[in-house]
């Protein structure tokens, strides 16, 4: 509390309620007024309300408007007699409010918890932390922080592919690389519409393609076999199926496997060859693939009449 002299003295206060007193004679009662400066009257109701009642030698007064006041007090003894009146010129100075607006992805740390924030790490939105720290009028100055925390995004883009796979343009849907292995690690970052991250991870399986091979071209006599041995396989193996140039499988001793053997017809031997199409066919996503080897059939010599003289 303010314990007011005999002579005038002034004081620097904040927006708020302040105590004053006056050293109390027994028996004595104490009027007390405030003046609005910049008006030369009491101040407005709700202003600089002053409490309890005048005649106590204790008081509050609950300043709600900056400005510079005098609060005067006056003191009646037993014998009525009145002394001279104590003033007190006040500086009621204001503190400050404002807001810190903050966007950020994922977390926000505010301040260093001494001179600019709570220190404290959000990962939430909020309206509600305040920071307090003195005005260089000794006020309040409170600052509110407005926090919107936006979240980054994460998915996997799964793919499976035959042989390879080339992941995007490298600017806005992949890393523009080429791949011919499966992997789970390549990763691709851009920014969302609400300033973030968004981290895209390929899952990629790549599956071989069947690499078939019918052979070299070879030639037979008439009236034999030919077992198809030159016919190899170095990519993924899936379903075998050998077949003639009319689409059939008739002549092979077993059309689903690698090297069988083929009997060729009688239009083949006609035509004197046969192509031979050997097509195995692909895991998903990879489709089949095919290799062809052509068959000279020579005809056997047919020796001229035999005379006799």
């Amino acid at each position: 509390a303010q314990t007011l002299p005999n002579s005038t003295i002034t004081q620097s206060v904040c927006i708020g309620t302040e105590d004053y007193e006056i050293v109390p004679a027994l028996g004595s009662t104490y009027t007390w007024s405030i003046i609005d400066q910049n008006t030369t009257a009491p101040p407005l109701a709700g202003e600089a309300d002053i409490s309890p009642f005048i005649g106590d030698w204790y008081i509050q007064v609950d300043f709600t408007i900056p400005g510079t006041y005098v609060l005067s007090v006056t003191e009646q003894d037993l014998n009525s007699c009145q002394g001279a009146t104590v003033d007190l010129t006040i500086t009621v100075n204001a503190g400050s409010s404002s807001t810190h607006v903050v966007t950020e992805c994922d977390t926000y740390t505010w301040g260093d918890g001494v001179t600019n924030g709570d220190g404290n790490v959000y990962t939430s939105s909020t309206n509600t932390p305040i920071f307090t720290i003195q005005t260089v009028n000794g006020c309040d100055s409170v600052i509110t922080l407005d926090l919107t925390i936006n979240n980054s995004s994460s998915s996997t883009h799964v793919v499976t592919e035959c042989d390879t796979y080339t992941w995007g343009d490298g600017v806005t849907n992949g890393d523009g690389l080429t791949y011919t292995s499966s992997t789970n690690t390549p990763t691709f970052t851009t920014i969302t519409v609400n300033g973030c991250d968004s981290i895209i991870t390929l899952d990629l399986t790549i599956t071989a393609s069947p690499d078939p091979f019918a052979g070299a071209n070879d030639t037979i006599c008439e009236g034999l076999t030919y077992t198809l041995s030159g016919a190899t396989n170095t990519g993924n193996s899936g379903a075998i199926n050998w077949t003639d140039a009319s689409g059939f499988s008739l002549g092979f001793s077993n059309p689903g496997i690698l090297n069988p053997v083929y009997t060729p017809t009688i239009s083949d031997i006609a035509a004197g060859f046969v192509t031979l199409t050997l097509e195995i066919s692909g895991s998903a996503p990879c489709p089949p693939e095919s290799s062809s080897v052509t068959i000279i059939i020579n005809a056997n010599p047919t020796p001229g009449p035999i005379w006799h003289n």
